[in-house]
């Protein structure tokens, strides 16, 4: 199971927010999920493994004084969450669709909201809401390997719609280096999926074969409430090089799995939201 759900709120009232406003929205989730299963919202809450589910920033039209941006009265706003479980996705279903339908309050750091929509399906290529599987995405990847022995070097691109950046001891690492990149999609896959792959022979086949080609990004600090983060943002073109039958598959079908397992460190608090051009 593979879901992407798109919330739409729409505020009761216009009012200030700050930039802390997205550090509220894992809260929600979790709030929402306990509404739908209390056991399996506390079980994922209390985890210290990797969570299985992402959630984007914010996003919508906002408006500016001065000194603060508002949401405004009448004017919509949205997040997404991505599930890698049936457990989690079946417990949230069951309440954020009745809440839909309801259109009923939530609160985000104390302004009301009402939940006015909830968006699933895929309605074009620029749409945020999907639902897939892990044999789908490795079933798209094999089909997609077999035309690559003659056409290499094979190219696609990862884009980094929200703050991007990777732990390395007590640093953040501000660039896709792509073994750093294809091991966290690696390590999320092999948690949730059935069909797992083998993590040090990846990365070996990576630091041999996949560079980066080119790339347009920039640096943004992303507020998660105890502390600010500086991370990247923009596109990056990736090229393999060197076909192999068992890893290019592999990389192929990790690349897919980036639009749900995000990318990097903290995709639970809205940082790492990425889409895949492949």
């Amino acid at each position: 199971m593979l879901a992407s759900l798109v919330i739409h709120l729409q505020p009761l009232e216009t009012y200030e927010i700050t930039s802390s406003i997205n550090r509220f929205l894992q809260p929600l989730f979790y709030e929402i999920l306990k509404k739908g299963d209390s056991a399996i919202a506390s079980a994922c809450h209390e985890s210290s493994s990797i969570k299985p589910f992402t959630i984007s920033p914010l996003f919508g039209n906002f408006g500016r004084t001065s000194t603060k941006r508002l949401v405004v009265k009448g004017f919509g706003y949205w997040f997404r969450c991505t599930i890698l479980t049936q457990d989690v996705f079946d417990s949230f279903a069951k309440a954020i669709f009745p809440m839909s339908a309801e259109k009923k309050q939530v609160l985000l750091d104390g302004k009301k909201f009402i939940v006015q929509n909830v968006e699933l399906e895929k309605r074009n290529r620029f749409s945020w809401g999907n639902l897939s599987s892990f044999g789908a995405l490795w079933d798209e990847a094999q089909e997609t390997a077999k035309s690559l022995k003659s056409g290499l070097p094979f190219s696609f691109v990862l884009r980094f719609v929200s703050p991007t950046t990777f732990r390395r001891g007590d640093i953040n690492y501000l660039f896709p280096d792509p073994s750093l990149v294809f091991r966290s999609y690696i390590r999320k896959w092999n948690a949730f999926s059935e069909r797992t792959f083998d993590e040090s022979s990846l990365i070996e086949y990576v630091n041999s074969s996949l560079v980066v080609s080119s790339y347009r990004l920039k640096t943004e600090i992303f507020d998660v409430g105890d502390v600010a983060l500086q991370g990247f943002k923009g596109s990056c073109r990736f090229s393999l090089l060197k076909f192999q039958k068992v890893n290019t598959p592999i990389v192929l079908a990790l690349a897919k799995f980036a639009f749900y397992a995000g990318t990097g460190q903290k995709t639970t608090m809205g940082m790492g939201m990425t889409r895949s051009s492949i």
